[in-house]
């Protein structure tokens, strides 16, 4: 977890102590980026905190997931988000679009040689429409995920 409050020069004890007792305000989480630091010693963010799936204590990163899929061949676009699951709290779904002929199975099965075994959606929409856009142009995750909330009541 990465986190930047204030300036520069402030005091990051504060931070720390909210960290140890486990309080973060809606402001704190929102600055909250998850990331990795690899072999270089370089930072990698790869996502907000707020955004991770936390599928039966197996954090998840939806971008990581994202990245992946559309390197597969024939995937346009790919959002993947949490939808709530009675056993483990959230399980990982993605809506895909794409220009070929592509099944779930043959999805899965390139997914998991890019990603680890619980990070694979078990939940899937593909598509060859576009994703739907919010006013700023950014995909609209809350639409697709309330789409999807919906779909699995009725």
């Amino acid at each position: 977890m990465i986190m930047n409050q204030g300036t520069p020069a402030s005091d990051s004890a504060g931070i720390t102590r909210e960290l140890a007792r486990g309080k973060f305000t809606d402001e704190m989480l929102a600055k909250m980026r998850a990331g990795r630091i690899d072999g270089d010693g370089h930072l990698w963010i790869t996502g907000r905190c707020k955004d991770l799936i936390i599928r039966g204590g197996e954090n998840i990163s939806p971008a990581a997931v994202e990245q992946a899929l559309v390197t597969i061949p024939g995937v346009t676009e790919a959002v993947v988000f949490g939808v709530p699951h009675a056993e483990l709290g959230e399980e990982v779904m993605a809506v895909v679009v794409v220009s070929a002929d592509l099944t779930e199975q043959q999805l899965e099965a390139c997914l998991r040689t890019k990603v680890a075994s619980f990070a694979v959606p078990t939940r899937w929409r593909i598509q060859k429409e576009p994703l739907p856009v919010n006013q700023t142009g950014k995909v609209d995750k809350a639409a697709l995920m309330s789409e999807a909330r919906a779909e699995r009541v009725s």
